[in-house]
């Protein structure tokens, strides 16, 4: 097997331009491309100017008599009506296995970007003399590897081809470098303020306050300012223990370099970081060291956003509604409706919906209830531009009103989207009063008892039932949700299926995958087999924890990770686990911020494929094929020292 070590045929020459340069992000459930013809002017021209077009990656035909056919972008752009949608998945299992169809998508998409490229003179093959960057499968077989390579090369015309993973593109995603600009810029704030003297610090609280009830061991000494405001510590930290300092913007933009798309760096990023990619056929945990991923330690786990698509059409055919070939509108409900119920090991709060348990959710089912109303396609003479009319809209339940607050709020988000406190309170104030009620009706019939001269309560009463927990009205039963009599509207209600679906994550054993390790024990896994019992490593990949992929911006999720994994992982590492604000296209993100000579010694070229051929690009690329017989080794190398930290 040829050395894994690109030689200096294998790379790109010095001189030749990465640009134009495509990426293309293929997902089994949408596909993103993102075209950058030429470098840009400026430093910060890549993160604004290249667009990013996202479209389904499907082939969709509608129901007879129209039975129309819409291709990618074409079903959200053109498509007036969902109901009974035919659907044509070009990838099953995460792998392609429908390439007439894979390749009508990819034609059609990148024609119609290459239409919005300043100064493409078209003609020709689609992306003839361009150099690409596409993402396969972790686990792709090498015949498709064989398959991919020669429709690129052979029918697109590429110069040269970058076949990764999108996880590994994923570890150059940034993760705040202006948020470490703004906290180190109010800190020095702070510190200029307090500097000043006393006549800058505020007054000393009144003979009142509870601050001045305890006197001072020094009355003659002056008071002292209080310290600096330390900036918030920076995700990107490279050690467990002590991340490094936030840097300043001058400091930043000096540590700036060139990256594919021209984009500036972030200052700092871990050597070490296991990305968790929830995606809609799998998911996967990759562990990536020194910007190349650790093969031996990838775990994979058989569910994804399919599975749970296919158990809320299943719930819903079985209660309210036949859903059975409802298939993108659930999908669609499915992103808007879930999210993920709070661990066992932390502390519940009742006024805080993000802290309840399942044990607490299904106490309160009326508080997290939702009322959909479903889109009525008869009456649909056009398309219908608002996404209400396409997919329906929320009569009532939480979620339906916009959160005030701060961004960086997270808890409150999800507060919002889980639960309607208000709601709750309603219930609680109603049970009070009927309880009380229920109590002056008791002691009236006791009065009547005494005066008649009958007998105890405590031998002729019933057993007085036990009061119900605080919730409100529980959901409909089945047959309930039907059309309602003064208008035409359908109506869905969903209760505790908005988070017992997402709970096979955790507990895979509901759906009977009983040998299947839940999310957490799968994430512990992968970092462990990755570290072989290199303490340093296993502690780096605990607190650099990332989740991509479409199911990661469930709410919760993030929460009942870290709080899950931190009561099973060691206790000497620390656990954090982050998600990215664009998880869903971390890919592409994170290609904006690959340095521009990475990429030029990945991209392999025309010339050299054709000499080498596939066993060639398996060894440049670092796929697992190329890395199953030789002991699992980081990016296609071996054990010999491809897992060693910088430094040790």
């Amino acid at each position: 097997m040829p050395s894994a070590t690109p030689s200096s045929s294998s790379t790109l020459p010095a001189s030749a331009s990465l640009y134009p340069l495509a990426i293309i992000d293929v997902g089994s459930d949408s596909l993103r491309l993102c075209l950058q013809p030429s470098a840009p002017a400026a430093p910060s021209a890549a993160l604004t100017s290249s667009k990013v077009h996202r479209c389904p990656n499907a082939i969709a035909r509608t129901r007879p008599p129209s039975k129309q056919v819409y291709i990618g972008s074409a079903i959200e752009e053109r498509c007036n009506d969902y109901s009974g949608l035919v659907l044509r998945l070009p990838i099953e299992r995460g792998l392609i296995t429908d390439w007439v169809a894979q390749k009508a998508i990819w034609d059609v998409e990148i024609a119609k970007a290459l239409r919005q490229v300043r100064g493409h003179a078209g003609g020709g093959k689609l992306l003839e003399g361009w150099n690409l960057i596409i993402t396969e499968a972790y686990f792709n077989l090498p015949e498709l590897e064989v398959g991919l390579e020669t429709m690129l090369f052979e029918e697109y015309g590429v110069r040269g081809i970058w076949r990764t993973t999108a996880a590994q593109l994923a570890s150059f995603a940034p993760i705040g470098v202006e948020a470490q600009v703004k906290a180190k810029a109010k800190g020095q704030e702070t510190q200029q303020v307090h500097s000043q003297g006393e006549e800058a610090l505020k007054p000393p609280p009144p003979a009142s306050s509870p601050l001045s009830s305890s006197p001072s061991k020094d009355p003659a000494s002056s008071p002292q300012p209080p310290p600096a405001k330390r900036p918030r510590r920076s995700a990107a930290a490279s050690s467990p223990t002590s991340p490094p300092p936030a840097s300043s913007e001058s400091d930043v933009s000096k540590r700036s370099k060139s990256s594919a798309f021209s984009g500036p760096r972030q200052p700092r990023r871990p050597e070490a970081t296991l990305i968790v990619d929830l995606g809609n056929s799998a998911i996967h945990a990759v562990p990536v060291l020194h910007n190349e991923p650790i093969w031996r330690g990838v775990k994979r786990l058989e569910l994804g956003g399919k599975v749970m698509t296919n158990l809320l059409k299943e719930q819903i055919s079985f209660k309210q509604w036949d859903m059975t070939d409802e298939s993108w509108l659930m999908a669609r409900l499915k992103e808007r409706a879930f999210f993920v119920a709070a661990s066992e090991y932390e502390e519940p709060l009742d006024e805080r919906p993000s802290s309840w348990t399942p044990k607490m959710l299904l106490q309160r089912s009326g508080a997290i209830e939702q009322e959909w109303v479903l889109p009525d396609y008869t009456g649909n003479k056009g398309l219908a531009r608002d996404v209400e009319k396409r997919y329906g809209h929320m009569l009532r339940g939480p979620g339906l009103a916009s959160v005030d607050g701060p961004d960086d709020d997270e808890a409150a988000r999800e507060d919002a989207c889980i639960a309607d406190l208000s709601a709750l309170q309603s219930a609680q104030e109603a049970q009070r009063q009927g309880s009380a009620s229920e109590d002056d009706e008791d002691e009236e019939d006791d009065g009547d008892y005494r005066e008649s001269g009958s007998e105890d309560d405590d031998e002729t009463s019933a057993p007085k039932p036990a009061p119900k927990p605080a919730s409100v009205a529980p959901a409909k039963k089945k047959g309930s949700a039907t059309q309602d009599p003064d208008d035409d509207e359908q109506r869905l209600l969903l209760s505790h299926e908005r988070w017992q679906i997402p709970e096979i994550l955790f507990r895979p054993e509901q759906v009977g995958l009983t040998s299947t390790l839940p999310l957490p024990s799968l994430i512990l896994s992968a970092a462990q087999s990755a570290a072989e019992g290199d303490d340093a490593l296993l502690g780096l990949l605990l607190c650099n924890i990332t989740l991509t992929g479409g199911l990661a911006s469930m709410p919760g999720l993030r929460r009942r990770v870290e709080a899950d994994l931190r009561a099973i992982a060691p206790t000497e590492c620390l656990v954090r686990v982050r998600t990215l604000e664009e998880a869903e296209g971390a890919a592409i993100e994170g290609a904006r911020w690959c340095p521009a000579k990475f990429v030029q010694g990945k991209v392999m070229a025309r010339e050299q494929w054709e000499q080498e051929g596939t066993q060639g690009s398996r060894a440049k690329f670092g796929s697992w094929s190329a890395t199953s017989g030789g002991g699992g080794g980081a990016g296609g190398r071996g054990r010999g020292g491809s897992t060693q930290l910088k430094g040790r």
